[in-house]
Formats: structure tokens, C-alpha cells, sequence
């Protein structure tokens, strides 16, 4: 018997390792009638910054404090947890362990009108598509930019006037299909949709067919909230939105899981969709209502199981794993208690030039964790437990056979936040996380670091995409806002190159994205890269010398260059 204590109450509830019932309402099936055919050859390429300037928008995060959850003995440390030192964080150097090389970088989509921006992403085998609030680009894998194209007008003929926002992509490796995801939400007219968008194929250039998802409504079920914060996972046989049900008032209600089936959407064509819808779902032990149960990204095939991971916003010392069984036929919805090392929720980050504190996030996970030959990798943000005034990274392993948390380490630095974090797994077991980081000595800048899988846990410090160029301050009412999420993927092909998508301050009060290709596994042979590949040393005055210029003579290959 353990004691959790939420909200000043103290609960008493069974230890156990093992899978139990979940209270929640449901399954309840739903469905729309119809969709729209569009196609990315009705939008003409528009260069970057020749968008209309339209009047700045607030993106909605709705705020929902949650009270600290704490499962047993709060002085509980695993033996598998280690806190990594950031040495990097002064000299914004690479190296330590982890080791990975990039293949390109590059600024992607800048500010539009909304803030914050949302950045997510994903790769496919010949593409790459970003997305931030209001807008999405898509590229091919050398960085060219294809279609630069407005949220509003690629949503508006399943929905007129969607004033879309907090979007979702993911590239579908077992179907070949790109799915595209945008939230909406009207108080004046009590509506909300989730639209949703899939490629006819793995290109997507051309056909797409798209749908209006009625998000108030439970299976069939009209109800008074709507979905917040939108959060995409897939494995083998569905996709997993999971989003926050709010009332139209404001008030937290529950997290709702609406289930996809892929062979039936793949095949519809404009005809009907129809969804199995799952909420109002408990902890594990059955008395609170947690929020953000994030779904996973799957590798892993024939586990006809949906899998989704819980982490406090507050602070806490369990994670919850859920997972739901026979997801297409007869979905029932079980989870389990997982004990860990306490986790602090991560202060407000301060930047260089001072001002209204950063939103930091909370301790919640932001990105979509990666299941992978029966392991699940999630990361979130913390209080540093070593510097208490400053935040950290955190990533997790968790065994799904065995519910055992396999890894628990923490990166941070005396002095520096580090928050947003979003992961990435390649086929080798190697990870890559990229996340925002300042410092009172420092604007926000995007950063990513690496570790590979046959290394012992750790992460190496700090690699630089990109350093902060400004102080920003967009506040929307007491809330500097920042993120929501940042977004890491994988390439579907090799399989080994990861593509990560970050925000930064690109200048005063102006958010800006950058996309990093990087790779953790060696290329067969011999390949050798420079750092810089061409130097412009200018005209240079009789009797004086020009500055000093290098490059890096580097070999991603398995053999000695």
C-alpha cells in the first residue's frame, strides 16, 4: 500500500507492477459524412516574408495548474538515474558522448502572425514538411522550399473560416502517408473541429483528401467542451488524437483519446470517416483525472495495442504508461503506476536583457514519446535538481513487457534553462533531443543533444543550431509564451538521419524556427564533410593580411579517411 497525495487530499493506493483497469467513459463511435479533395497545385509559391501582414494573434494553451502527484516514498531514487553536467553550455561547442555529425541547417518558417508558434515536423522519403501556428512549408531533403502555404486556406474547404491553430504532421512509415492535423475552436458558436488532412500517397505534392472531425461531440455525443492541444501518436493499425476537453467557460474537464482506424480513413476517398472515441479517463488508480496522456510514435508491429505515456506538469515522482487493447474492434483502456525519481516542475526561464519570464512548459511531455522494440523513450522538462533555480531535460526509458523504467537522466547547467525538449530514436536505438535553452547570459536559442544506444546513459552537452539573436517579450496578458511543443523525426528510409525542428529568438520579440539534419551512425566507406565549404576572405588592403578562416575536415564514414 502507497500514499499519493493530489490537491491536498491523501489517497491511499495498491502498489502494484501490473496493468489494471482504468476508469473512463466509452468507446463510443462517431462519424462525418464526408470530406474534400485538395491539392497542393492550387497553391502558387509564395516567397518567404511576402505573406499579408494580418493583426497578431494569441494561440490558446489553456492554463489547468496541476497540484504535485507523489506515489510512495517522495525520497525514492532509482538506481538507474544519472544527472549529466551540460559542459557545453559556456563554449557552444560540440563532442562528449553521443557523438553525431550534421548533414545540414538551415532557417525554416519565421514569424507569422501568431504566437507562440508551435513548431512541428516531420520527414518523409523525399520531403520534409514544418509547421508552426498559421502556416506550414514544405521542402525537399536538400532544403529547397517547395510550397510555402497558409493554414487557413489549406483547412477552409472542409471548414470555412477555420482560424486554425496548435498543428500536428506525421509521416505514416507503414502506409506511405503524410497526415496533417489543425485544431479550431469558437466560443461564439460553442463549435470545434479537428481538421484533418492525409496525402493520397507518399509524395506530398498533388492529391489530399481532408475532413472537418466534430471534436465536441463523444462518439455520437454532443457535449460543451472542446479539444484543446491536440496531440497526434499512430502505430501499426490507427492513429491517436489525444486532446484536452475543456469547457467552452474554460474549466478542465478530461483528456479524450479518439482512435482512427487506417485502412479505413486510407480508404475513403471524401466518403465517410468514422472515429471510436474514449474520455474522461482516470489515473490508474482511479480517482483523478491526469492531464496530456500522450500517444506514442510505434515501430514496433502486430502488438494490436495503442500505447500512451503521462508525466505531471507539476511535480511528481510516477509516471503513468497506458495502453489500449484491440484499438479497432473492442478498445478497453488499462494503465499502470510507474515509480521514479522525483521531478520538480521547471521554473520560468529567464534570457538575456531580462523582462517578463519565458513560459517554460511544465514537467509534461510536449512531443510524441517513440516506441521501439518494446522500449519507450519520452523526454520532458524539470526543475534542475542539482541548480533548483534553473530547469533541466529529462528522457526516459520504459520496458513495456516488463513496466520497469529502464533509464532516467537529467541534463542541465548551474545558471542555464533548458525546456521545450522533443526526441527522436533511430533503428540503432541512438536518440536525439533538441530543445529551446537561456540564460541570464543568453537570448533563447535552439539546441540539440545526442546519445548513442550502445553507450551507457548519459547525453552529451550542448550542440548549437542556432544562438539567440534577441530578447523576446510577447506577452499575452501575464504569459510570455513560448513553444508549445518543439518536434524531432526520424527519416522513414535509412532510418538513421533524424531531422530536428526548434524555435528561437530570431530577434527583438520575434520567434524564428531552424531545421537541423543530423546522423549518429557512420556511412559505409569513407565520407568526408567540411564544416565550412567555401571562404570569401574580400579585398585586402596592400601590407595587411586577412583574417584567420577554418573549416573542420570530418569523416562520417565507417572507414579511415
Amino acid at each position: 500500500m502507497n500514499i499519493l497525495k493530489y490537491s491536498g487530499i491523501v489517497f491511499l493506493i495498491l502498489s502494484t507492477s501490473i496493468f489494471s483497469q482504468v476508469v473512463y467513459q466509452g468507446p463510443a463511435t462517431g462519424s462525418v459524412a464526408s470530406g474534400v479533395m485538395i491539392t497542393t497545385d492550387d497553391f502558387l509559391f509564395v516567397p518567404i516574408g511576402s505573406e499579408p501582414v494580418r493583426e497578431r494573434r494569441l494561440i490558446p494553451y489553456m492554463e489547468h495548474n496541476t497540484a504535485p502527484v507523489y506515489y510512495g516514498d517522495n525520497n525514492f531514487v532509482s538506481d538507474n538515474y544519472v544527472y549529466v553536467e551540460d559542459e557545453n553550455v559556456h563554449s557552444n561547442v560540440g563532442g562528449g558522448i553521443g557523438t553525431s555529425f550534421e548533414l545540414q541547417s538551415f532557417s525554416s518558417i519565421p514569424m507569422t502572425n501568431s504566437f507562440p508558434p508551435d513548431p512541428h515536423m516531420t520527414v518523409g522519403p523525399n520531403h520534409v514538411i514544418s509547421t508552426v501556428n498559421s502556416r506550414f512549408h514544405i521542402y525537399d531533403l536538400e532544403g529547397n522550399l517547395i510550397k510555402n502555404i497558409s493554414a487557413d486556406s489549406w483547412c477552409s474547404p472542409a471548414l470555412p473560416n477555420p482560424g486554425a491553430f496548435d498543428p500536428q504532421i506525421i509521416y505514416d512509415h507503414y502506409e506511405g502517408r503524410w497526415f496533417m492535423l489543425w485544431d479550431n475552436q469558437s466560443n461564439g458558436t460553442q463549435t470545434a473541429y479537428f481538421i484533418i488532412s492525409y496525402s493520397d500517397d507518399e509524395d506530398p505534392l498533388g492529391i489530399w483528401y481532408e475532413y472537418a472531425l466534430d471534436a465536441t461531440k463523444n462518439g455520437t455525443g454532443n457535449t460543451s467542451t472542446w479539444g484543446d492541444y491536440p496531440q497526434i501518436g499512430y502505430d501499426d493499425q490507427a492513429i491517436y488524437i489525444m486532446s484536452r476537453q475543456f469547457s467552452f467557460a474554460g474549466n478542465y474537464q478530461y483528456n479524450k483519446i479518439r482512435i482512427l482506424d487506417k485502412s479505413q480513413l486510407y480508404a475513403s476517398n471524401t466518403g465517410p470517416v468514422s472515429w471510436t472515441d474514449v474520455w474522461d479517463i482516470s489515473n490508474p488508480s482511479g480517482f483523478s483525472r491526469p492531464d496530456v496522456i500522450h500517444p506514442t510514435i510505434s515501430y514496433d508491429t502486430g502488438l494490436n495495442t495503442g500505447y500512451f505515456v503521462w508525466s505531471n506538469s507539476g511535480s511528481s515522482n510516477v509516471y503513468f504508461l497506458y495502453k489500449i487493447a484491440d484499438p479497432l474492434i473492442s478498445p478497453v483502456l488499462t494503465g499502470v503506476n510507474i515509480s521514479s525519481t522525483f521531478y520538480g516542475s521547471p521554473p520560468l526561464a529567464n534570457q538575456l536583457g531580462g523582462g517578463t519570464l519565458i513560459e517554460s512548459g511544465g514537467a509534461r511531455i510536449r512531443n510524441a514519446p517513440i516506441l521501439r522494440d518494446g522500449k519507450i523513450y519520452a523526454v520532458h522538462a524539470m526543475r534542475n535538481s542539482q541548480f533548483n533555480p534553473y530547469s533541466s531535460l529529462k528522457y526516459i526509458v520504459l520496458d513495456i513487457n516488463t513496466n520497469a523504467l529502464l533509464e532516467e537522466v537529467e541534463s542541465g547547467a548551474d545558471g542555464f534553462f533548458h525546456f521545450y525538449p522533443a526526441i527522436a530514436v533511430d533503428k540503432d536505438h541512438n536518440l536525439a533531443i533538441t530543445y529551446s535553452r537561456s540564460a541570464d547570459t543568453e537570448y533563447v536559442g535552439a539546441y540539440y543533444s545526442t546519445k548513442l544506444g550502445t553507450d551507457p546513459p548519459g547525453l552529451s552537452p550542448s550542440k548549437t543550431m542556432i544562438e539567440g539573436q534577441g530578447n523576446y517579450q510577447l506577452v499575452g496578458g501575464t504569459r510570455n509564451r513560448w513553444g508549445d511543443y518543439l518536434s524531432a523525426a526520424l527519416d522513414p528510409v535509412n532510418q538513421y538521419d533524424i531531422w530536428l525542428f526548434s524555435e528561437y529568438a530570431s530577434n527583438t520579440n520575434q520567434w524564428g524556427t531552424w531545421l537541423t539534419e543530423i546522423r549518429m551512425k557512420p556511412f559505409p566507406g569513407v565520407y568526408g564533410g567540411l564544416s565550412v565549404n567555401e571562404f570569401n576572405f574580400g579585398n585586402i588592403e596592400v601590407g595587411f593580411t586577412s583574417d584567420l578562416s577554418s573549416t573542420i575536415i570530418a569523416n562520417y564514414g565507417e572507414q579511415d579517411l
